[in-house]
């Protein structure tokens, strides 16, 4: 699924986003905004429309290596809607492209 899709959901019914998807293993492809965090510690990589993924470990040094734009595909848990970001954790990095 896209990341828009994501987001275009969730800002639609928040309430019916989290019962579809909240739990669930989801592989979405998006934009890079940003990657924070550092080796040995969390890093997220942020998706365009406002989707925070936390990364395993194990992907961190894929996550070191891309830039804002890069399109990529991320799977992992959706854990729902703050009142920043749509959240997911335990991801990892699927395929990128510069």
């Amino acid at each position: 699924m896209s990341a828009k899709e994501l987001t275009s959901d969730y800002r639609s019914n928040q309430m019916a986003a989290d019962q579809k998807y909240r739990g669930q293993h989801l592989a979405v492809t998006g934009d890079v905004e940003s990657v924070v965090g550092e080796v040995g510690v969390t890093s997220f990589v942020s998706l365009s429309g406002g989707i925070q993924c936390q990364v395993k470990d194990k992907y961190q040094t894929d996550a070191m290596e891309l830039r804002r734009g890069d399109r990529v595909e991320l799977l992992g848990l959706c854990e729902g809607n703050t009142s920043t970001a749509i959240m997911m954790s335990d991801c990892a990095i699927i395929r990128q492209a510069r």
